[in-house]
């Protein structure tokens, strides 16, 4: 049986490698844009809060492929955090991953270990925090993510 450490070692193990990248947000003049790139340059994955993430308008939404890389292991810890105010991230999370399907910048930027890891994190969320999804959270999403991040032919995404 699988734990929430040893699903949180697999995505530091996978993501933990990961450089800081020079930038988080597209640079396109957009103010708020502009805000979460500074509060993203202003944090690393051990000081990452949810707070800065997981409320209102969030980062992740702009945030480029290889900034998600950077954060990875700090979004999963909050993925898989008890208490209310976690409750809804791993749906949020699962929007991001999602979005544009086989198309998804952050999909391609992965490697497969990578892959595997965001695979690995979201198969156990749906399988033990059945409740949750069924209560709070979208569970397509949820089951859209763990069918899209554990396809086995993205060897051809490979980089």
């Amino acid at each position: 049986m699988r734990t929430d450490d040893v699903i949180l070692k697999a995505v530091d193990d996978a993501f933990g490698i990961v450089q800081r990248p020079r930038k988080f947000t597209v640079e396109d003049g957009d103010p708020e844009c502009m805000d979460h790139d500074r509060l993203l340059h202003s944090r690393t994955p051990e000081t990452l809060s949810f707070e800065d993430v997981g409320l209102g308008y969030s980062p992740l939404i702009e945030c480029l492929p290889e900034g998600i890389a950077y954060f990875f292991p700090a979004l999963a810890r909050f993925a898989l955090k008890d208490g209310p105010e976690f409750e809804t991230f791993p749906f949020t999370l699962s929007l991001r991953l999602i979005s544009d399907g086989a198309a998804n910048d952050f999909l391609a930027y992965c490697s497969n270990s990578q892959r595997h890891a965001v695979h690995s994190l979201f198969s156990y969320i749906k399988e033990n925090r059945a409740e949750q999804i069924g209560d709070i959270w979208c569970g397509e999403e949820i089951s859209e993510c763990v069918t899209l991040w554990g396809k086995s032919d993205w060897q051809a995404l490979e980089r």
